[in-house]
């Protein structure tokens, strides 16, 4: 992409973030029908690609819990494993985060400035809503989208520790190469 074409993205972008939250999709409709054809391509394409990594890497999670447990097993074993596995997380990694985020939220301090109250967030459905308008059920919708966020982060870290775990005692450099009895 050449830099008149960036410069001209930049533009539109922030021109659709000064907007105010009630009118931003007529402002993003309105600044993108005074665009030419390659910001409107290249737009398009990041916001396709966005989509298509996201929809992978929903599939890639559901890939990884699946496999938690499930060496030499029948489908119906398999089955037990990522249940007991989905119960495990909820017995002991969800009230984990409770304990750190309630430790941290009790020691925050946090000045409630005009500035933050003005500052926007995203509800999980898309909805905008600013600090100062927030009500305390949405305050719980994001709460738990964060929470949840950090659960999924946590497992794939820990699944990638694991990783590290057997390369590293077995010697071998990657993991099919652990699979297939290669050495290092």
């Amino acid at each position: 992409m050449n830099d008149d074409t960036r410069a001209r993205i930049d533009a539109t972008i922030e021109a659709v973030a000064g907007a105010d939250p009630s009118v931003e999709y007529e402002t993003a409709e309105r600044v993108l029908r005074t665009q030419q054809t390659d910001v409107l391509f290249a737009l398009a394409t990041a916001a396709l690609v966005d989509a298509a990594r996201r929809r992978r890497r929903g599939v890639v999670l559901t890939v990884e819990r699946e496999a938690e447990g499930r060496r030499r097993q029948t489908g119906a074993e398999r089955a037990a494993v990522a249940e007991r596995n989905d119960s495990e997380r909820v017995s002991f990694l969800v009230p984990a985060l409770a304990g750190i985020l309630d430790d941290y939220a009790a020691a925050l301090r946090v000045e409630w400035t005009s500035e933050l109250l003005a500052s926007e967030f995203a509800m999980p459905d898309g909805v905008r809503t600013t600090w100062g308008e927030a009500t305390i059920d949405q305050h719980r919708e994001r709460l738990a989208m964060f929470t949840a966020n950090a659960q999924a982060n946590i497992e794939g870290a820990a699944r990638h520790q694991k990783a590290i775990d057997e390369l590293s005692a077995s010697g071998a450099t990657s993991l099919r190469d652990l699979l297939a009895g290669v050495p290092s």
